[in-house]
C-alpha cells in the first residue's frame, strides 16, 4: 500500500457492531459482522479495543486485519459446540500423520480440525497489535489423546498472511496450524501453554522472526516447507524446539535461543525436559516422501536440552 491508500483505510471498531467486552458475552455474531462489513467496503482493519471478549469461531476473511489493542483480549468460548470444524475443497491428505496411533490427525476429521479462528482460502489479511488471543484451555473430550480442543488459528491454501505483535496464551491445541499457505509472516509473537507453537504443513516463503515461545509441545513443528527463515527467536518447550516432521527445502534457523526444561508441563503427562533443540526427522509421524535439502543452522544456543542436534 503506499501513503494515500493507507490514510484511506477503513478502520471498524467491534464495539460498533455491538460487542461488549465484559468477558461474559457471546460476541461471535458482533465479530463477524465487523469482518465481514470491512471485507465488502475492500478491506481495512477490524479493532478491538481494550476489553475481554467471549467469542466462538471466527472466519477471517481477504483484506481484513484484526487489530488487538493494549488490554484486549480475545477469549475462546467455554461452549465445544461453538467451534465449527475446517471446511475446504483443498486436498490435504499429503499432510496427515501418525495414522494408526493415538496422535493420527487428519484435516478431514471434524474433532481435530476445530478452530477459534479460520483463515481459509484468503489473501493479504492478518492479525496485529499488542493485544492477546486466549484459547481458554477448552477441553474435547472426543479430541486427540482424549482431551485436545480447538486450534486457536488454522489456515488453509492462505497467501501474503501477517501475524505480528499480540500474545497467544493457553491454546486448546496448537496456537497456529496452518496447511499450505504462501507468503507468511509470524513476527514478534508470544506463545505460551498450550501444544505446539506454530505447526506449519506446506508452507512456502515463511518467515518466523523475534517471536518467543513457551508451549507445552513442539514451539515449532511441521514440515513441507520451501524458503522458510526463523531467525532471532526465543524457544523454549517441554518437547522439541523446532521438530521437522515432513521433508523440506530451503530453510534457515538464525540466531535462535533454544533451552529447557520447559516452563509449561506437557498437557498430557507432566513432563518438563526439553528433547531437541532442532529435531529434523521426515516421516516421525508416517510416510512424508520428498527431498531434504539446504536446510541451514547458524548461530543458534542450545541449553538444557537432551541433544542441541537431532537428524
Amino acid at each position: 500500500h503506499n501513503d494515500m491508500t493507507s490514510l484511506l483505510a477503513i478502520i471498524f471498531s467491534i464495539l460498533s457492531f455491538g460487542a461488549v467486552g465484559d468477558g461474559k458475552t457471546d460476541n461471535t455474531q458482533a465479530i463477524t459482522q465487523a469482518i465481514t462489513q470491512c471485507a465488502q467496503q475492500g478491506g481495512g482493519t477490524v479493532v478491538f479495543p481494550a476489553g475481554t471478549y467471549v467469542t466462538g469461531t471466527l472466519h477471517l476473511q481477504s483484506g481484513v486485519t484484526l487489530r488487538l489493542e493494549e488490554g484486549a483480549v480475545l477469549m475462546g468460548s467455554a461452549d465445544l459446540q461453538r467451534y465449527q470444524s475446517l471446511r475446504t475443497t483443498l486436498d490435504l491428505s499429503r499432510y496427515e500423520s501418525g495414522r494408526g496411533t493415538v496422535n493420527y490427525n487428519s484435516a478431514t476429521d471434524p474433532e481435530w480440525s476445530r478452530a477459534l479462528i479460520f483463515c481459509v482460502g484468503i489473501d493479504h489479511a492478518g492479525i496485529e497489535g499488542p493485544g492477546t488471543i486466549d484459547g481458554a484451555d477448552m477441553r474435547n473430550p472426543k479430541g486427540e489423546e482424549g482431551m485436545r480442543g480447538p486450534h486457536t488459528v488454522l489456515m488453509a491454501g492462505c497467501r501474503d498472511m501477517r501475524f505480528e505483535g499480540f500474545t497467544v496464551r493457553r491454546s486448546a491445541n496448537y496456537a497456529f496450524l496452518a496447511y499450505q499457505i504462501d507468503r507468511t509472516t509470524f513476527r514478534g509473537l508470544t506463545i505460551t501453554g498450550g501444544w505446539d507453537g506454530i505447526h506449519i504443513r506446506g508452507g512456502k516463503h515463511i518467515t518466523l522472526d523475534r517471536c518467543i515461545m513457551h508451549t507445552g509441545d513442539d514451539a515449532i513443528a511441521g514440515g513441507y516447507w520451501e524458503r522458510a527463515t526463523i531467525s532471532h527467536c526465543t524457544l523454549n518447550s517441554s518437547c522439541n524446539g523446532i521438530r521437522m516432521i515432513m521433508p523440506s527445502t530451503r530453510v534457515e534457523v538464525s540466531d535462535c535461543d533454544i533451552y529447557g526444561p520447559g516452563q509449561h508441563p506437557r498437557i498430557t503427562s507432566g513432563k518438563t525436559s526439553s528433547d531437541a533443540a532442532i529435531n529434523i526427522e521426515p516421516g516421525a509421524w508416517g510416510e512424508a516422501p520428498g527431498r531434504l535439502d539446504k536446510i541451514v543452522i547458524r548461530r543458534v544456543r542450545a541449553t538444557q536440552v537432551l541433544t542441541p542436534l537431532s537428524v
